[in-house]
């Protein structure tokens, strides 16, 4: 596959948009929902979670927790990348303020831990965000069975295409 490919796809993707608009958007929906739930209804602080969670799973040591330990509540410390509210608020286009205000809330609710001026993820949020994170994961597989087709149907016809170009001459008189 060349770089013309995700261009490809992505193209294949948007022609089809219309008819798979309504797969793709109810599940962001879902997680929407129920991200802002567990945030009070404050949009802000789902997005600046969103971000220390990010950077949680970036953790090297991240992707080895076992998250049986983190549902049974063994975890009392998520691995994470270090970031502070100037960072956030720098990534997430809020005001310094607005990220300052909601991380002591989030800290308050046990959400977020800090460490001087680093902030985390903490262990409570993994275990709160426990529907969240399954919304994620069916949204991730509702996306692959809606958009799977069309990208195999792209490679089927490539192939198709590719195999009905007759060989260089060259190639064909040494065959």
């Amino acid at each position: 596959m060349g770089s013309s490919a995700p261009s490809r796809t992505v193209q294949a993707v948007e022609a089809k948009y219309p008819a798979i608009a309504k797969d793709l958007l109810r599940p962001l929906l879902q997680l929407l929902i129920a991200a802002r739930a567990l945030c009070e209804g404050d949009m802000d602080k789902t997005v600046i979670l969103l971000v220390l969670a990010i950077r949680a799973a970036e953790h090297p040591e991240f992707a080895s927790l076992a998250f049986s330990r983190v549902q049974a509540g063994d975890v009392e410390t998520v691995p994470s990348l270090p970031i502070n509210v100037r960072s956030l608020a720098e990534s997430t286009g809020m005001a310094r303020e607005t990220v300052r205000r909601k991380v002591s809330e989030l800290v308050h609710k046990r959400l977020v831990e800090r460490s001087g001026r680093n902030l985390s993820f903490s262990a409570t949020a993994l275990e709160e965000l426990d529907l969240v994170r399954e919304l994620i994961v069916r949204q991730a597989v509702s996306n692959h069975a809606v958009i799977a087709p069309i990208i195999l149907a792209g490679r089927t016809a490539a192939e198709g295409l590719v195999s009905a170009i007759p060989p260089p001459k060259s190639l064909a008189a040494r065959r």
